[in-house]
């Protein structure tokens, strides 16, 4: 793909194993690493920048983003 993509994986039935897989944020480019904070952000880390988002309105995708750092 031309952007990266981040998936949120779950165990919808509660067994023990992950059975579901929904995307949940495209659009970054060269990912190296995502963190996750009590706020409900997601952290995510590229070569050029450091970007939270979120899901705002609970539909299981990140459309809130905004730019922390960015590297020029």
């Amino acid at each position: 793909p031309k952007v990266d993509r981040i998936y949120r994986f779950e165990d919808s039935d509660g067994n023990g194993s992950l059975d579901k897989q929904t995307l949940f944020y495209e659009g970054g480019v060269a990912t190296m690493g995502v963190a996750t904070w009590e706020d409900g952000w997601l952290y995510v880390v590229t070569r050029s920048r450091i970007d939270r988002i979120r899901d705002a309105d609970g539909d299981g995708r990140a459309e809130q983003q905004e730019s922390l750092i960015r590297l020029e």
